[in-house]
């Protein structure tokens, strides 16, 4: 079984990943 950090960051990662993709699309200057 894979540590639950292990997890845990790849899903964190992917979901900051995206709130900066939507931010970036609604800011377009940044």
């Amino acid at each position: 079984m894979p540590c639950p950090v292990e997890v845990g960051v790849p899903l964190w990662i992917e979901k900051w990943l995206n709130i900066l993709s939507i931010s970036s699309e609604r800011l377009p200057g940044m």
